[in-house]
Parts: structure tokens; C-alpha cells; sequence
């Protein structure tokens, strides 16, 4: 995928930053627009921490998005403005980040803790039963080979059916992998939207099922230990964020039957 020009800026919260649930890294979305929020237990702002990559997948291509950290108030901020989110399209954000202390090292962008993928979709994103239109459904559709697809982060979890077409009762199967290999026999959960947990145990290709019970944002992780040829190497989670749409969302799709 072709690489585009930073297009994002630290920005003071233009929304409310929420009491974090929802993982390393959360999406907000509101009439502000929309902003990556950093968990407080990885650092008070994102000069903070060591970014190894920050990027957002589009239809178009995956653009780097570089946060600017060269001071002044908006550099202490924990919520990223993301200036360039189309508003229809899904798109998948990626942000592997580890402890700060890390910053500038040759292989800083490898000494991450936490690598987190969230798809995030126009049309009802944040699990409610806002209706889709015929149009959304279609570009939730096509989006499959865009958020399926490897990122090549150290830890991750893939997704092998599209997310962005999930609902209520249907099995979202994983892989897990772990410096770049299928790692088998960990304990994957999945979070449900109410923070109950559910777990599955990866296979012999590092495959896994989830049932994903309910509407809502959903959050499956995975761990993945230290290399055991670096000592030095930290314990890493993978993340995978997707709001969920309920039935009633669906309904052009039922009608299209």
C-alpha cells in the first residue's frame, strides 16, 4: 500500500476523554470529530510513549500518522485529533506503542508493549441500531480484504472473517501471531462490550473461535511472551477492537432478500 503525508496533529480534547475500557488505544468519535485517546497506564500524554508505528488503512491506501510532540500544551494531551477520517469508509487504525523510555532507539519501532488494530466503520459505529443504508452495507461488504489482512506488527491478531459485517450470535475466528509467526496454544479473550470475558485456545495454526454474543464494541486480546533470545525483550498484547452493529442496523440487507 502506498504511503501518504502525515496528516495528523495532536489537538486539545475537542471531546469529553471517557473513563477507559476499551484497551490501549480507543477511537472516540463525535461532533468534534475523531480522536485516538491513550489508557492513562501507558502515559499521561503521547510524547509519553514510544511509538513504533501509527497509521490508518483507507481504500486508498495506508497513510502514517505522526503525531506532533514539540511541545506546548497540545503535546500533553492523551486524545490524538485525527484530522484525515473519512466519514463512510471503513478504514483499520494500527498503533503499536510501548514505555517511553524506549524512544530513540535503532530498533525503537520493534520495543512495543501493546499493538492494537481497530476497524472502525461510517454508519452506526459504537454497536447501536442506527439503520445502514444500501450503500454502507456494500462498502462494509468490500472492506474485507482491507481489515483482514496482515499488518506485520510484532503481535497481532487477524481477523479471517470481515469484521466489519459481524452481528449479534455470529463466530468471529482469529489467528494469533507472535514476531511474525502463527503462535499456537495461547489463550485468546474476547470482551464483551459489558467487560464479561470469553476464551478459546488457539489450535495448531495459532487459529481460534469467539462467539460474539451481543451488539457493542467488542475487544479480543492475546498475549505473546518475550523473545527467548532477547532477556531484555518485554511481554507484549494484541489487540483487536470492533463495534458491532445490532440486528436492526441490517435491516436494508434483510429487505434486499
Amino acid at each position: 500500500m502506498r504511503m501518504r503525508v502525515p496528516l495528523l496533529l495532536l489537538a486539545a480534547a475537542a471531546l469529553a476523554i471517557p473513563a477507559l475500557g476499551n484497551g490501549p488505544v480507543t477511537l472516540v468519535r463525535g461532533e468534534g470529530g475523531a480522536q485516538l485517546v491513550l489508557d492513562p497506564t501507558l502515559g499521561t500524554s503521547w510524547q509519553d510513549v514510544n511509538i513504533g508505528r501509527l497509521a490508518v488503512r483507507t481504500p486508498e491506501g495506508q497513510e502514517r500518522l505522526s503525531p506532533d510532540v514539540t511541545g506546548g500544551p497540545t503535546a500533553k494531551s492523551r486524545a490524538l485529533a485525527v484530522k484525515s477520517m473519512p466519514s463512510a469508509d471503513c478504514v483499520l487504525i494500527i498503533a503499536d506503542v510501548g514505555p517511553g523510555f524506549e524512544k530513540g532507539r535503532p530498533d525503537a519501532w520493534q520495543r512495543i508493549t501493546h499493538a492494537t488494530k481497530i476497524v472502525s466503520c461510517g454508519g452506526g459505529d459504537g454497536g447501536g441500531n442506527t439503520k445502514l443504508s444500501t450503500e454502507e452495507i456494500e462498502k462494509r461488504r468490500h472492506a474485507g480484504s482491507l481489515l483482514m489482512a496482515k499488518t506485520g506488527s510484532r503481535v497481532e491478531i487477524q481477523p479471517l472473517v470481515n469484521p466489519a459485517t459481524l452481528r449479534p450470535g455470529a463466530d468471529l475466528p482469529v489467528r494469533a501471531y507472535c514476531d511474525g509467526a502463527a503462535r499456537p496454544g495461547v489463550e485468546v479473550a474476547a470482551i464483551a462490550p459489558d467487560g464479561s470475558r470469553r476464551y478459546a485456545r488457539t489450535d495448531a495454526v495459532g487459529a481460534a473461535v469467539l462467539r460474539i454474543e451481543t451488539a457493542g464494541r467488542w475487544r479480543v486480546e492475546v498475549p505473546c511472551s518475550a523473545r527467548s533470545d532477547s532477556v531484555d525483550a518485554p511481554a507484549m498484547v494484541a489487540t483487536l477492537v470492533v463495534d458491532v452493529l445490532g440486528d436492526e442496523a441490517w435491516s436494508n440487507l434483510e429487505a434486499e432478500r
